[in-house]
């Protein structure tokens, strides 16, 4: 078995943490009031529900029998987080990340991911404009709000 240490020369634990004083002024303060709770969801999460419904309804009008999937899909974007479709070619993986951006009103690019990629291909450049002489940057595709980083595996 792959321990940090040998049985032998663990080290000891450290002792536990004292237990909280309380202060017979702190003993005697009332507890703040709890609002009540209210029945059923609040209107801002019946708000974003809604939302996205009418976002999953208006990307399967392009990506037709796939709701399971653009539901996760949704679920990934909500959290802001990072997405790997991974199918067949032909299956409208592409449609699904432009649907998704252009029904959320996002930036959208794609990065396809050649053998000859080079970083500057995903960051951009910076180039010199002619006409002013100034060095000036060209953003590459990575700094779209939502980016199709497509054929990685080719």
């Amino acid at each position: 078995m792959n321990e940090p240490f040998p049985a032998a020369a663990q080290p000891p634990l450290p002792p536990p943490p004292p237990p909280p004083t309380v202060s017979p002024a702190s003993a005697a303060a009332p507890a703040p009031p709890v609002a009540p709770r209210r029945a059923g969801p609040q209107p801002e999460l019946a708000r974003t529900a809604s939302i996205a419904r009418a976002l999953l309804d208006e990307v399967e009008r392009a990506v037709i029998g796939k709701r399971p999937v653009l539901e996760l899909v949704l679920c990934g974007l909500l959290a802001d987080g990072h997405i790997l479709l991974d199918d067949l070619p032909g299956v409208a993986k592409t449609l699904m990340a432009r649907s998704f951006a252009t029904a959320a009103g996002l930036d959208f690019s794609r990065i396809q991911f050649t053998p000859d990629l080079l970083p500057s291909d995903v960051t951009g450049a910076t180039v010199l404009d002619l006409a002013s002489n100034h060095a000036v940057f060209d953003p590459g595709p990575i700094f779209a709000q939502l980016v199709l980083a497509d054929e990685i595996n080719r």
